[in-house]
């Protein structure tokens, strides 16, 4: 690190040579991006994975509960008890299980985490833990978290559909650069994505909802009762520009372009960042007439005088 200092730093210097690494950044993980599909491709073919034969599943599974006492027990109510039937949907590399069908109660995504399946195995099929119970039990371990996810069926052909399934999703996303093992003791609870995911996805119209660290943002959350400090609409220009459309309680509503949030650190202020698509039929009279509304709004920011003739949606 060079010793310089302040009067000696030329910021328009800095800003550009920023500007330069960030441009050299995004190439780079573009070129790796391209280079990990075809390495996931190959890797795939080697261990005779074809794409077209990975398929999803969902249905009925019963799953242990983590606020019971563990064990098994000869009392066939006791068994029921630590177990609860939760609705399980394994796709595009995800595990998601729901109370019910609809309550969304966590997510495993092996894009992110190192996950090995550990089935009750004996001469290469899965049996029953105990022979007269009926059931046959997989384990899931994630890599840098303590707790075992542990799923049970009486149906041994379902539970052995299930592994298979499971282990595909798991292989086929083997080769993805896994995140640092978490502490966090519940960070399946939510659906996590990548920030390189999140910036292919993001579109206008989606939230983004801000959980902050600072003492001023737990005071607000305490006096509104909510879970975030505030919320942002995101805006994607025609020319793949991503910006937040934000309002803020001590600056009101602010546009700031989500490269330049990240470039800032400015994520790193926030204990958690949510992001929630907007599912709607995106017609052309739709198109039009939120790209006007957005206009009008942001004609009513100062900063943003040269973004309001750009058109937010690509409209044909």
């Amino acid at each position: 690190m060079i010793n310089q200092t302040p009067s000696t730093i030329d910021s328009s210097e800095i800003l550009f040579d920023e500007e330069q690494q960030y441009q050299s950044y995004i190439r780079q993980q573009s070129t790796m991006e391209k280079k990990l599909q075809y390495s996931i491709s190959a890797n795939n073919q080697m261990k005779g994975i074809n794409q077209q034969d990975i398929y999803n599943k969902e249905g009925w599974l019963m799953k242990k509960s983590p606020k019971l006492l563990v064990g098994w027990q000869v009392n066939c109510q006791y068994i029921t008890k630590i177990y609860q039937k939760r609705y399980i949907k394994i796709q595009e590399g995800k595990m998601q299980y729901f109370k019910g069908s609809e309550k969304f109660k966590g997510c495993i995504d092996f894009h992110l985490i190192t996950v090995t399946i550990i089935p009750i195995m004996k001469n290469n099929v899965i049996h029953e833990i105990r022979q007269f119970f009926g059931s046959m039990i997989i384990r899931l371990e994630l890599n840098g978290i303590k707790k075992i996810f542990q799923f049970k069926s009486i149906d041994r052909k379902d539970l052995q559909d299930w592994y298979s399934c499971l282990k595909q999703h798991i292989l086929m996303t083997q080769s993805y650069p896994k995140m640092t093992p978490l502490n966090h003791e519940s960070m399946w609870r939510f659906e996590r994505i990548s920030e390189t995911y999140f910036r292919k996805k993001a579109d206008t119209g989606d939230i983004h909802l801000f959980r902050g660290q600072s003492p001023l943002s737990k005071i607000y959350r305490a006096f509104t009762g909510d879970n975030f400090d505030h919320v942002a609409l995101l805006l994607r220009y025609n020319k793949g520009e991503l910006f937040l459309l934000e309002s803020m309680g001590q600056t009101g509503v602010n546009l700031l372009s989500w490269d330049t949030f990240m470039q800032s650190n400015w994520h790193n202020l926030y204990q958690q960042m949510v992001y929630k698509q907007l599912e709607v039929n995106k017609s052309m009279k739709y198109l039009k007439n939120l790209n006007n509304l957005l206009k009008y709004l942001l004609s009513k920011i100062s900063n943003v005088t040269k973004l309001i003739d750009q058109t937010i949606y690509k409209i044909q």
